[in-house]
């Protein structure tokens, strides 16, 4: 139902809608969980469970720099995308590579910040841009890669700031 809605209310696909889509399936996947355990188990079932909030809190973080984060970053570039694909230039791509690229890239940043080592990040974006190196003639498709690869990098640098946090308390 939420899928039937969000198709008929935000066929342009924007950030609020997906951020507005993203919450109602996850009030649904907690409302369906409290009625699937039994009402006065649930203390007894949730206490263990925060003995492993650390190991909880990280796997939550690996799974937002997934697919969450790319949903994200798709819809907060689309323009671009758009103009991209309204050019004259013909830009060949592999299949889903950027995706998979953004999603690795994301992995190893969050990895990166937990463990403190932030000059890998520095690495990491050193030989990126060596790699989407452009002439002037595809000056957009870079700055639409370089838009897209900051917001994804922005995006894993918070939430492994945020796990960060949360797992020393």
């Amino acid at each position: 139902m939420i899928d039937y809605v969000k198709l008929k209310f935000n066929r342009e696909g924007s950030v609020v809608g997906f951020i507005t889509d993203q919450f109602a399936h996850l009030v649904i996947i907690i409302l369906v969980w409290i009625n699937l355990i039994e009402t006065r188990d649930l203390f007894e079932k949730i206490i263990p469970m925060t003995s492993n909030f650390k190991v909880v809190s990280i796997i939550t973080g690996y799974i937002i720099c997934t697919t969450p984060f790319s949903f994200f970053v798709g819809i907060a570039t689309k323009q671009w995308q758009e103009e991209l694909e309204k050019g004259d230039v013909m830009i060949e791509n592999l299949l889903n590579g950027g995706k998979w690229i953004g999603i690795i890239e994301r992995l190893m940043i969050f990895t990166f910040v937990l463990l403190g080592k932030y000059e890998a990040i520095g690495f990491l974006i050193t030989a990126k841009s060596i790699f989407r190196f452009r002439q002037d003639t595809e000056t957009k498709q870079s700055e639409y890669v370089l838009v897209g690869t900051l917001l994804s990098y922005g995006l894993a640098i918070m939430i492994g700031l945020v796990i960060s946090q949360i797992i020393k308390v």
